[in-house]
């Protein structure tokens, strides 16, 4: 089956969401330091949960308790 990498479902999902006529321009920044942070090239398969909670820990607005992500 097809494989996809963290760095291209994002792209696809931006440009999803841009295609809707949202603006969507702070969470592709936000997005793209998540892929950066657990590996650009990574399969989306192999993403767990402890990942996304480091990462969101890891933010400064999350540790003060308030968060959109």
């Amino acid at each position: 089956g097809y494989i996809m990498t963290v760095t291209e479902a994002i792209s696809k999902y931006i440009t999803f969401r841009r295609s809707v006529g949202e603006k969507f321009d702070t969470e592709p920044r936000i997005m793209n330091l998540f892929s950066k942070a657990v590996g650009e090239d990574r399969e989306m398969s192999d993403i767990n949960r402890q990942q996304c909670v480091s990462f969101l820990y890891s933010r400064p607005s999350f540790k003060n308790g308030l968060t959109a992500y």
